[in-house]
């Protein structure tokens, strides 16, 4: 058995900053080790290690950095996000599963020997981890404070296509300013600052995305997707950007993520999950990391990745889609851009609602991309 060197915290992911903190190990708890996992930071590799603590009944995991600990076990190294298996999943309807700090050895359905860790909200996007023991799947997930979490739920409770949980199509958007995006959706319990083509202002109309502010530092994937690129400089209206690719229920498109303070480094096709760190919120833009106040800048769209996609559909910010666009139909959620007579900012790029295609399962695209 393992026993921990001096007072510390663990945390439910294997990382200080962004994961939530679990408790407090005092110096000289046992406890037992079963992996860990290698991590680069700026200052060099990390090592955590996932222990299990507790009696029965009251038994916790959870991830505390590897010279914290008097290791005695021969354990193995994982790397949950290169394995096969791993990906994007969702809680199923009109359910709130708990989840818990391990996986019960005996019951496949009720969790009586781990200490409860929460629960989760209908509908939730999650990612699993490629780990299941006697039906508990170990996962993780975004908090309300955009930290994360890692632990298990009944495997049961979770479906691996969002077409089986999606809330209506085609889809329900959320543009009410000042509105607080609902706990179930991506970067829920934070603010929305600007909804897609907002008309609640006099100025600044015809958004083509979403403007989110605090509590969600981290930036993280809509969708699980795939690595196209980003813009490390502050230039430009919207700054740092990171741009991912998507295939959902056959549909392909794309989401841009702007105005960042930092991006991590990714290779080209890397795959990206729900939880994955793209970078941090930030306000860059025009040359200054501070151009704006700090919030993420969400666009979605088919056509083309773009690296600073347009912000509004008219030049002056002023003018809604209704005013702006001929063709008819073109106000049902998105704004066409397939022709530069009728579209010339859009340039062959259709931007629709985020989160209507999120809540359509992507069924907004497929309803909308054979109309004129």
């Amino acid at each position: 058995m393992s026993t921990i060197k001096s007072n510390c915290t663990a945390y439910y992911g294997p990382h200080e900053a962004r994961y939530v903190a679990a408790e407090s190990l005092a110096t000289g708890t046992v406890v037992t080790a079963l992996s860990k996992e290698t991590y680069a930071t700026s200052k060099g590799s990390e090592v955590w290690v996932f222990i299990e603590w507790g009696s029965a009944g009251s038994k916790k995991r959870g991830y505390v950095k590897s010279d914290w600990l008097n290791i005695t076990e021969n354990i193995s190294t994982k790397s949950p996000y290169t394995e096969s298996g791993t990906g994007a999943r969702w809680v199923k309807l009109n359910i709130s599963p708990t989840v818990y700090r391990g996986p019960d050895s005996v019951s496949t359905t009720t969790n009586t020997q781990y200490s409860s860790a929460g629960s989760l909200n209908a509908k939730e996007q999650v990612t699993y981890l490629n780990e299941k023991v006697n039906n508990w799947a170990l996962i993780e997930y975004s908090t309300s404070n955009g930290k994360m979490k890692r632990a298990y739920v009944n495997a049961d409770n979770l479906t691996g296509t969002i077409s089986s949980i999606s809330i209506a199509s085609p889809g329900i958007a959320y543009t009410v300013r000042d509105r607080t995006i609902p706990g179930h959706l991506p970067y829920g319990g934070g603010s929305l600052n600007q909804g897609f083509n907002d008309t609640n202002t006099t100025i600044y109309k015809g958004h083509l995305g979403y403007d989110i502010g605090a509590p969600n530092d981290f930036i993280k994937p809509l969708f699980e997707g795939t690595y196209v690129s980003s813009k490390t400089s502050n230039s430009g209206g919207n700054g740092r950007t990171i741009t991912l690719k998507h295939v959902v229920n056959n549909e392909t498109f794309f989401t841009t993520y702007c105005h960042m303070a930092s991006v991590e480094s990714f290779t080209n096709g890397q795959k990206v999950f729900p939880t994955t760190i793209l970078g941090m919120m930030g306000g860059s833009g025009n040359g200054k990391d501070d151009y704006y106040n700090p919030h993420l800048h969400l666009a979605l769209y088919t056509g083309k990745a773009q690296d600073s996609p347009y912000g509004y559909c008219d030049e002056t910010a002023k003018k809604t889609f209704a005013e702006v666009v001929v063709s008819p139909g073109s106000t049902e959620g998105y704004y066409y851009g397939a022709d530069t007579t009728y579209y010339p900012r859009c340039g062959g790029v259709r931007f629709y609602d985020p989160y209507r295609v999120y809540t359509s399962g992507a069924a907004i695209i497929t309803a909308m991309k054979n109309k004129t």
